[in-house]
């Protein structure tokens, strides 16, 4: 399966990083995509780390949400 390139260019929030935000990402949130993107590099042995991060993401903005 291709990976989808529109997902090269989320964070872990799932932003679009090319888009503008309304507010700025500060240094704890730069840490947990860095920590995200980490974790799925080391755990991904078969399949692209990014199918991961988007797991991991997606895990991410449920815990944040109501």
């Amino acid at each position: 399966m291709k990976h989808p390139d529109f997902l090269d260019n989320r964070d872990f929030t799932g932003e679009d990083k090319k888009r503008p935000s309304t507010m700025s990402m500060d240094t704890s949130y730069q840490a947990l995509e860095g920590a995200v993107k980490k974790l799925s590099e080391i755990a991904s042995t078969r399949h692209d780390p990014r199918y991961l991060q988007e797991y991991i993401k997606t895990g991410i903005n449920m815990a944040q949400s109501d």
